[in-house]
């Protein structure tokens, strides 16, 4: 009876152990068993899977047997100088990024573009400059960007794995050809189930104005 007891211990133990290996095999700590190359696509898998299949009435929508687009690291030089603040950003910023194409029955459509920063010293910097080119405006209670008026895009305050969100509003309008194409005609505003859900899953810095 001793002998049972410890063998159904033992296999509950091992499936046990092997739930925890089988939900944490994604995680970045087995990254280290794995080629450069094939860290890079771990880590873009990991970012594809921070999209939902469905929000509200929009859906993953894609052409391509993949839904989320994923485009490996790739490094630009950063020299500009601020010279009202004073501030000088210049180094080497690296980036991978995945975007996904949500659509709703009117196909109005609504792209999440979510990067992640490899290398780049003066985050912080950075996230300044983006801000004085963009400009810093009010969504709700929170601070975005807004680089082109189809266009609303932050930082989120946690940087464990997202570094940076940009979005665009559209809508999609097939051409007598077949072919497809994307109005970009009115102002984001933020209003759909979309972006609501990224803004409060990986919020930006709330609005210190009143």
């Amino acid at each position: 009876m001793k002998k049972l007891i410890i063998l159904i211990a033992l296999i509950i133990i091992l499936g046990v152990v092997a739930g925890v290996i089988v939900y944490a095999k994604d995680s970045p700590m087995f990254d280290i068993f794995f080629s450069e190359n094939q860290k890079e696509e771990r880590a873009l898998d990991r970012m594809a899977k921070l999209y939902p299949e469905k929000l509200g009435d929009y859906t993953l929508y894609s052409r391509r047997a993949e839904k989320i687009r994923k485009n490996k690291e790739e490094c630009s030089e950063i020299n500009e100088t601020l010279n009202k603040e004073n501030l000088e950003i210049k180094g080497t910023v690296c980036a991978r990024e995945t975007i996904g194409e949500y659509r709703n029955a009117e196909n109005k459509t609504v792209f999440v573009q979510m990067m992640q920063i490899t290398k780049g010293e003066n985050l912080e910097g950075i996230e300044y400059l983006f801000g004085k080119l963009s400009g810093v405006y009010k969504l709700g209670d929170y601070e975005i960007m807004r680089p082109e008026n189809h266009e609303i895009g932050w930082f989120p305050v946690e940087k464990n794995t997202i570094n940076v969100i940009l979005t665009q509003e559209g809508v999609a309008r097939k051409n007598p050809d077949g072919g497809e194409s994307m109005l970009y005609q009115n102002k984001a505003t933020g209003d759909n189930p979309v972006i609501q859900y990224f803004i409060s899953k990986y919020p930006p810095n709330l609005s210190t104005d009143d």
